[in-house]
């Protein structure tokens, strides 16, 4: 096994600035995570123009505002923390579906079940490193055969690759013993012991290492090299996604508006495809500058995970619409996520790549027209074909089974010309199909009796057409074949 450990040393300043990561401005921008250590809040992380200033992670904030006057202070939130982690599992689960979180900054990836289809661990890695590197997020990656070890190596900022279990212990001897991860009380003992390296700690004897210092590092050292088993549980995608992004200032646009939301769509793609779902629904909520906040929900006709189109759907709907105020924030919600069933890709459009661009189609009409202007046709249980279909929302277009129905029905019926008792539309009329008898509606007052023939003219033209029982002879013209 091949584990890829990738080690994020400023998640969530990263995550507060991912839309931004490539605008100069931002880079030049002050801007700090702040946290409670105890009673002191204390700088978690910073941007590099407030390190040219003087402030580190670690230093009290108000050692830091003395330093930087202008800087942004952001208060650290977990919650927001641990679901940027699963917005990059998501989009890593491209790459394999061997994924493990490492709360609250890493990831742990095994890869080598996967890297032939990548043309091999090098190249995977690199692909791995390139598309966390275009989500905005800094981060260190290393290789090992245990995940232990390639923790260990990324949280050190070894960038290595290790592909052989007997190189593990000389990677791991130069290492820091702080980032074992162990509980605060085991490394002051081993700082007291003058235990610094993960070198010193390998060479301690285990009998009396243990009775001193208890038995969870030497259970971590051996899962580290490889001496011991280390299953690691795999992180299973969310059935509803949340995404919020702050905009670097006030927008006042729909097209600004539009590409900052590609970032949260990206997202939600991401989350679709690592759990094999699709979306038929989702809410775009604006929050204003100020107070308030409009939600923009966007129904589609069908289940879909297609970035393109779910970008053109958002597009098309941001055109016709106008903000009511400055947007300062953008969140985007789909509560519902639909499991899709799997199939294999044809060489040939076939009927199921048909019915994706029909229900594209419809959902730009819809978002470009509104949905009470495009509408589908629902059967109802009804013989007689004025009262048997009723309007509903667009795809519904079922009819009865087994049952020739014409596609445009008249409003009324029309009379036609008869011509030696043949009706005539164009020309003589010929049968095609029936008769099918309908005798209904006695009970409401509106009764008919009626035989329905599908008939067809000289130019090949079919027609829905009917005579009545009470009137012998006449023949009336009621649909119209496509």
């Amino acid at each position: 096994m091949q584990w890829l450990s990738l080690y994020f040393p400023q998640l969530a300043l990263d995550h507060r600035l991912r839309a931004h990561h490539d605008d100069p401005a931002w880079a030049e921008l002050a801007l700090a995570i702040s946290e409670m250590r105890g009673r002191r809040a204390v700088i978690h992380s910073c941007t590099d123009a407030a390190r040219r200033q003087g402030v580190v992670p670690g230093m009290s904030t108000s050692a830091a505002r003395n330093l930087c006057p202008e800087l942004r202070l952001q208060p650290l939130d977990e919650t927001r923390q641990q679901q940027a982690l699963e917005r990059l599992a998501s989009h890593a689960m491209q790459f394999t579906p061997a994924i493990s979180l490492q709360p609250p900054d890493g990831l742990l990836m095994e890869i080598g079940a996967s890297a032939d289809l990548f043309g091999g661990l090098a190249s995977l890695h690199a692909q791995i490193s390139a598309a966390v590197h275009q989500l905005g997020y800094r981060h260190v990656a290393a290789l090992a055969p245990t995940p232990l070890a390639a923790r260990w190596l990324s949280r050190a900022g070894a960038a290595r690759v290790i592909t052989t279990p007997h190189r593990l212990a000389a990677a791991l001897r130069g290492l820091p013993v702080e980032v074992m991860e162990l509980d605060e009380r085991i490394l002051a003992a081993l700082r007291g012991m003058g235990l610094h390296r993960i070198g010193d700690c390998l060479r301690l004897p285990r009998d009396e290492g243990g009775r001193r210092l208890g038995s969870a590092l030497f259970t971590a050292l051996d899962r580290a090299l490889g001496k011991r088993p280390d299953p690691r549980r795999p992180w299973l995608p969310p059935k509803r996604f949340s995404s919020r992004l702050i905009l670097p200032e006030a927008v006042t646009s729909s097209e600004r508006l539009l590409f900052a939301a590609r970032r949260l769509l990206t997202e939600l793609v991401d989350c679709l495809r690592a759990g094999n779902l699709g979306v038929r629904e989702f809410v775009l909520r604006l929050v204003h500058d100020g107070e308030g906040h409009t939600d923009l929900p966007l129904q589609l006709a069908g289940t879909t995970r297609d970035a393109d189109h779910l970008l053109l759907m958002l597009r098309t709907r941001l055109e016709s619409f106008s903000l009511p105020a400055p947007v300062a924030e953008i969140v985007l919600r789909a509560e519902t996520l639909v499991e899709l069933a799997a199939r294999n890709h044809e060489l040939f459009p076939g009927p199921e790549e048909a019915q994706e661009d029909w229900l594209q189609l419809l959902n730009h009409l819809r978002m470009r027209l509104g949905d009470d202007a495009v509408q589908g046709i629902h059967a109802v249980a009804e013989h007689r074909p004025e009262y048997a279909w009723q309007a509903a929302p667009a795809p519904a277009h079922d009819r009865p089974p087994g049952l020739q129905r014409p596609l445009w029905l008249l409003d009324e019926p029309r009379p036609l010309q008869v011509v030696h008792r043949r009706p005539c539309l164009h020309g003589r009329l010929d049968i095609l199909a029936g008769p099918e008898r309908i005798e209904a509606g006695w009970w409401d007052g509106g009764e008919i009796r009626r035989d329905y023939y599908v008939m067809c003219n000289p130019g090949r033209q079919q027609f829905w057409v009917f005579r009545c029982h009470d009137q012998p002879g006449a023949w009336y013209l009621h649909g119209l074949f496509a």
